[in-house]
């Protein structure tokens, strides 16, 4: 019988490999679609960043892109012209409920006279932090009511011991907050065996998960069919929690974009649209069907994969519910694909229909000096700095020399470059007269 083998460290696996699938598909990186909330890629990525200054920052008189007077009528609320928004935002494929969260800490801190560099850092992820820390102990929680006091421990040990938790638990994007969001609500859910079962609490963590990314509603999907069929009063599950739930939450997202946006805009539809009616994530390549099954689970995993396969034989019926959503995921996932001026390559796919289709890293790639030279043709459009792949440097070498521009820092990138990426990334800054050029765009 299970219950007398749950001592066995391999039962564990089972369950607390639910909390990491919720972000499998994002951290592999390839295998995630643009504007369903991906880990961003750093600058560079793409190929050169492009920077001028024009004197010393003060990060305290400097308005946040969110938390701006919304009187003012700029275009997507952003003060000063400062920050840079990319492709996703223009075409309204991202949302501000959550970047407000932290934009509402920006302006505390402000108000406080706090908005000190480091602060600015480490706030934002001290407070994911802390959300993730209290997501580990509705889960021990859980384990607990469901299985008992050793079972629980061993959860507990299990997600504590996951790189992956490590890795992503205190960064301030949407796979994060969405995993946080679904081991919080799972606490709520009616399992067999829970004594915290609440409707409403655990279709409000849902919801609020599906408007900061709405790809979280594919974990859930069998979970609310399953409750729903096991539910005696249906009408009344959908009347009470389901519908007031998903009004309330889809209506102060609707107000939050409008307000931000300056129009109305349903994002949830955009990004179904741009990801599924139109495919166009597939711009950025595709894996084969079985990747997430052959290489992203497993590497969320580690070492813990061979226990979760034992922990899954080991299970008892009635949280068979939690090894279907997994798989359920898995499947679903692997058939659904200080004012500074910056400018980075943009690689937007192709909204336009065109054939031969080259976005703007395209056109650079094809001859990057030429490129170089065409975008700044006078010494007063140079950028003070370049940031550049190490593999540039050859072919750019005339522009740099002519630029009057020095390598002033070097950072590792990979160990297998391929394609447009270095094995390092290098910083140049220009130098006239023995100083620092402040002229720029």
């Amino acid at each position: 019988m299970w219950g007398e083998r749950r001592g066995h460290p391999g039962s564990r696996h089972f369950t607390a490999s639910l909390r990491s699938v919720t972000s499998t598909r994002s951290s592999a990186g390839a295998g995630e679609l643009p504007g369903a909330g991906k880990m961003e890629p750093e600058a560079g990525d793409h190929g050169p960043a492009f920077h001028s200054r024009s004197g010393e920052m003060k990060l305290r008189k400097r308005k946040s892109t969110l938390y701006v007077n919304t009187q003012e009528k700029r275009s997507r609320r952003r003060g000063d012209n400062y920050g840079f928004l990319t492709w996703e935002w223009t075409e309204r494929l991202r949302g501000y409920t959550y970047p407000l969260i932290f934009a509402s800490i920006y302006k505390i801190l402000h108000l406080l006279g706090k908005d000190s560099v480091q602060l600015l850092i480490w706030i934002p992820r001290l407070a994911q932090a802390l959300l993730s820390a209290v997501a580990d102990v509705k889960l021990y929680s859980l384990m607990k009511q469901v299985g008992n006091q050793e079972v629980a421990r061993w959860v507990f040990f299990c997600q504590l011991c996951s790189w992956f938790t490590w890795y992503c638990c205190t960064r301030t994007l949407t796979n994060t907050m969405e995993t946080t969001l679904t081991a919080i609500a799972l606490f709520y859910y009616p399992l067999e065996g829970s004594r915290s079962m609440n409707s409403v609490k655990y279709s409000l963590l849902v919801a609020f998960a599906c408007i900061v990314r709405p790809t979280a509603l594919i974990p859930w999907m069998p979970l609310l069919f399953r409750h729903f069929y096991r539910e005696q009063r249906k009408l009344h599950l959908i009347l009470h929690p389901f519908l007031p739930v998903g009004f309330i939450t889809f209506s102060l997202s609707l107000i939050i974009d409008r307000t931000f946006f300056g129009q109305w805009t349903l994002v949830q539809f955009n990004f179904l649209k741009f990801n599924v009616l139109q495919n166009l994530g597939t711009f950025y390549g595709s894996h084969p069907w079985h990747w997430y099954f052959s290489q992203g689970f497993p590497v969320v995993l580690g070492t813990h994969l061979p226990f979760f396969i034992h922990g899954c034989f080991l299970a008892p019926r009635r949280l068979h519910i939690l090894l279907l959503t997994v798989l359920w995921t898995v499947l679903v996932y692997s058939h659904v694909h200080c004012p500074l001026s910056m400018r980075f390559l943009q690689c937007p796919p192709d909204l336009t229909g065109k054939t031969q289709y080259l976005d703007e890293a395209d056109m650079f790639y094809l001859n990057p000096l030429s490129w170089l030279q065409q975008e700044f043709r006078s010494n007063a459009s140079l950028p003070s700095h370049l940031v550049t792949f190490s593999v540039l440097e050859k072919e750019i070498r005339a522009f740099l020399t002519s630029g009057s521009y020095e390598r002033t820092a070097i950072f590792f990138h990979t160990h297998w470059p391929e394609g447009r990426t270095g094995s390092h990334i290098h910083v140049y800054e220009r130098r006239l007269m023995g100083r620092v050029n402040t002229r720029g765009n």
